[in-house]
């Protein structure tokens, strides 16, 4: 026990401390539209495979977006992750980079009996930061015009999961979601002799939401799995604050978070080989505050594929032959619009992870690459050429075993 907490501790502030060294310095250009865009965060296996989680089921690796496969946890599990990403922006007017570091999510989770297990942790759910500024000149007096977004939404989740038939997993989960967006509009003058002018729009968001999910094996070898989270009215509170003239306003409203569900399918070939196919939707086109609709946003779709070889588990094994190789594939298409109307965004990405076990196999340090391109400048306005680097370290620990006496 001592071993595995000191373990953990170091993992945690590992983790907070590398992703300190390179904070948040704006993401996608794209991300200044709606609540920003959505983060994928599944678990160690999935960010190899491409994202594919729905149906597959493990007792080694924590997954939170199938609550049905918290029921196949046999032992204490903790994992925490650190993302970075690296954009190469392309428009007309030029080409810039953009960087974003930081701690990324938190999940826990333990059996509370056989076949049954719940499962906690913090995860991203949307994000929005970044920048952008143009010059304008009016009757030679030079002034800059910005547009600054920053913040996002964050979901803590509680799920129970159970085998409850050979071969037929169930489980729900509960989420509190909360987040807070500022956007700054600003003009900037190089004459001293104008005042510059700044104004700010802050939104906080909360609320609670509900989703169940299956999963069915009608054979050893294939799995079917399926999640699903209703539409739900939330709260948020806006404030207004205008430079000229000094003016607060702050109001509350209900808004409504969109569903979203998905299904997946895996097939394990021998004792090694795992393929997937997942698909996810969420619509946020039907995103509403008090009725209205936001005209930014729009249906995301995402189709992902996967293959992993799986390491030994055998104990005598050499390293090599435990590591874990995976790869993938996702299109995934935006929950925002570009900048020219009813355009939509898409991603295309491959991903490529590894997995290294230590502890003897009860724990393991699992990171994936991503690389692709987000948009077109001819349909878009703007281009993101996609590097991606998640790293996860999970520990686990047998709380719960009984000695004879």
């Amino acid at each position: 026990m001592h071993r595995y907490r000191g373990f953990l501790t170091v993992s945690i502030v590992f983790l907070l401390g590398f992703s300190t060294a390179r904070a948040a310095d704006y993401g996608s250009v794209y991300s200044l539209r709606g609540w920003g865009l959505t983060r994928f965060t599944a678990g160690p296996r999935a960010a190899g495979m491409g994202g594919v989680s729905l149906a597959t089921i493990s007792s080694r690796y924590l997954n939170n977006h199938n609550p049905a496969q918290f029921g196949a946890l046999l032992d204490v599990r903790t994992t925490a992750s650190f993302f970075s990403q690296r954009l190469g922006v392309s428009a007309k007017e030029g080409f810039f980079r953009s960087y974003y570091s930081n701690f990324n999510s938190v999940a826990a989770g333990f059996p509370i009996k056989r076949n049954v297990g719940v499962q906690f942790g913090i995860v991203p759910e949307t994000i929005s930061g970044f920048r952008l500024e143009s010059k304008f000149s009016l009757n030679n007096f030079s002034y800059t015009k910005s547009i600054e977004k920053k913040g996002g939404l964050n979901t803590f989740y509680f799920g129970v999961g159970a085998k409850i038939l050979p071969g037929f997993y169930l489980g729900s989960r509960v989420d509190f979601l909360f987040g807070k967006i500022v956007e700054k509009w600003a003009l900037d003058f190089e004459n001293p002799s104008f005042d510059d002018g700044k104004n700010t729009f802050s939104t906080k968001a909360w609320g609670l939401n509900i989703g169940v999910g299956t999963v069915v094996q009608p054979t050893s070898w294939l799995s079917v799995g399926a999640s699903f989270w209703p539409s739900r009215r939330m709260r948020m509170q806006s404030e207004k604050k205008y430079y000229r003239p000094q003016i607060t306003e702050t109001v509350s409203k209900n808004w409504t978070y969109p569903a979203k569900y998905g299904g997946g399918i895996a097939v394990t070939l021998g004792k090694k080989w795992l393929m997937g196919l997942d698909y996810w939707t969420e619509q946020w086109s039907k995103f509403r505050i008090e009725g209205a609709a936001n005209s930014e946003m729009s249906d995301e779709n995402r189709i992902s594929v996967g293959i992993e070889m799986s390491g030994s588990r055998d104990r005598y094994a050499s390293f090599l032959k435990k590591i874990s190789l995976r790869a993938g594939y996702y299109t995934h298409e935006l929950n925002v619009l570009g900048f020219k109307g009813n355009d939509k965004v898409t991603e295309n990405v491959g991903t490529f992870g590894l997995g290294f076990p230590f502890d003897r196999g009860m724990g393991s340090i699992d990171f994936a690459i991503e690389a692709g391109t987000r948009g077109k400048t001819s349909v878009n306005l703007y281009k993101e050429s996609i590097f991606r680097f998640i790293l996860f370290v999970t520990g686990g620990e047998h709380w719960f075993v009984r000695h004879k006496k």
